[in-house]
């Protein structure tokens, strides 16, 4: 629990209330965490972006003649982030082939590089009479995704929470609930190999155990990531769930299954954290030693659902400033997705970034674009005037380096930078105004 007290509090008294005062309870642990008011905690959070976020890039001239450096420039032009920036999209808005929804999609394209569809992938929802499942709208919508160069998430493949399933399972025997959860994986897996990068297994397992109750598995969650690793080894296995870090009540129970299914033998890549801030008043020094708490499982952190109800749209557009900050600076943190942006297709409409027929970002659409495009970015000019080498530090992920004389680019070259940096060697023919570049040589 978190318990907030004000200034000249000497004492607090917790008590612990059951729902069956018949049943014989028993506290394995606890413990008492004072957390700490720390107005500096951006400052802090900016030095770890700088520290955990970035490369160091060395670009270098060289040349088998003498050569003047007057009007050489750079262009370090980033075209993909390693850390993922991305959003929930609705499957039949992507795929619509008419001009009804080209600001949907547009804004997709342009403001995210990764993304999830929300429902279509669904299993209640894509086999709603047994036998039958509609693979075509979701695996279409994972397509066109591809199509232009986005990565996508599979949700989910089995919803353990009451109501989530199909209805007809309750029907059938254990047996044969069993029978059809193989056959689930199975053609989900045939249609859907290769195009994935993620898949969450049982969606809010903390919340439901309606596989376990009706196939009197107890361990059928860790079986599901066993069935599909066997099936697809190289997609990342998920748990995903909420109430985790915008409330005190499943935290440590989140980190404690990360933990059994890491160290337990499962094939588990990532805990996935749903982020629903009901608020734009969140609490960063809470939030982090939330996060702090679920790192503690040893596995990587996705934030694949961030959404923040708020009505005032500059409240919300603070609220996502600093959110995003903290997640980007947060070394177990590996991306974020969005619950969706657009307030024509998203739940709660207070979520939105942007509004209307022509999909206009908000202030927090527009804060959104601010850091995907500039803060979180790398895109910087350098002059080599007088100089034959450039040090700096940038974003970690794909770069185009264009090399220009007096304004006109004569060479471009895509670089990936990772942790462990990049030195490229400009290999310079020429002089005069007739330079061009013969090769770059990158280590």
């Amino acid at each position: 629990m978190y318990i907030h007290y004000v200034t000249g509090t000497s004492r607090v008294k917790i008590s612990i209330r059951v729902d069956d005062p018949s049943v014989n309870y028993l506290l394995d642990y606890s413990s008492c965490q004072y957390i700490n008011h720390d107005v500096n905690w951006k400052t802090k959070a900016n030095q770890r972006i700088n520290n955990i976020r970035k490369g160091s890039l060395t670009i270098s001239l060289a040349s088998s003649e003498p050569f003047s450096t007057s009007g050489i420039t750079v262009q370090i032009k980033q075209t993909k982030s390693k850390f993922a920036f991305g959003t929930a999209i609705k499957a039949a808005l992507i795929t619509d082939t008419s001009s009804t929804y080209k600001a949907y999609q547009d804004f997709v394209y342009n403001n995210f590089e990764w993304a999830v569809t929300e429902n279509a992938l669904k299993w209640k929802l894509m086999e709603k009479t047994m036998g039958t499942a509609n693979y075509a709208k979701g695996v279409d919508a994972v397509n066109v995704l591809k199509a232009h160069g986005m990565k996508v998430r599979g949700h989910n493949m089995f919803w353990g929470v009451d109501g989530h399933s199909p209805a007809w399972l309750d029907g059938l025997s254990s047996t044969e609930i069993l029978q059809q959860m193989h056959m689930r994986v199975n053609g989900m897996i045939a249609h859907t190999y290769g195009l994935l990068e993620h898949w969450d297994v049982n969606n809010e397992n903390l919340h439901g155990d309606y596989f376990e109750q009706t196939t009197g598995h107890s361990d059928i969650t860790r079986e599901m990531f066993n069935w599909m690793h066997s099936l697809e080894p190289n997609v990342k296995l998920f748990l995903n769930d909420f109430n985790v870090v915008n409330s005190h009540l499943y935290t440590t129970a989140y980190k404690i299954q990360g933990r059994k299914f890491k160290y337990g033998g499962v094939p588990i890549y990532g805990m996935g954290v749903q982020s629903h801030f009901k608020t734009s008043q969140i609490d960063m020094n809470v939030l982090k030693y939330r996060l702090d708490k679920i790192s503690q499982s040893g596995l990587p952190i996705w934030i694949t659902e961030l959404s923040i109800l708020e009505s005032n749209d500059v409240d919300k557009a603070s609220a996502l400033d600093d959110v995003m900050t903290l997640y980007f600076s947060h070394p177990a943190v590996e991306g974020v997705l969005l619950w969706g942006f657009w307030d024509g297709a998203i739940n709660k409409q207070l979520n939105a970034l942007a509004t209307g027929d022509n999909v206009t970002p908000n202030a927090a659409g527009i804060k959104w674009m601010e850091l995907f495009h500039q803060r979180f970015r790398t895109n910087e000019l350098y002059s080599f005037d007088g100089l034959t080498s450039i040090d700096t530090r940038v974003f970690l992920g794909e770069h185009e380096l264009l090399v220009k004389h007096n304004g006109n680019v004569i060479h471009t070259e895509t670089i990936y930078v990772d942790q462990g940096g990049k030195t490229a060697t400009v290999h310079l023919q020429g002089s005069g105004s007739s330079f061009h570049v013969s090769h770059v040589d990158l280590e």
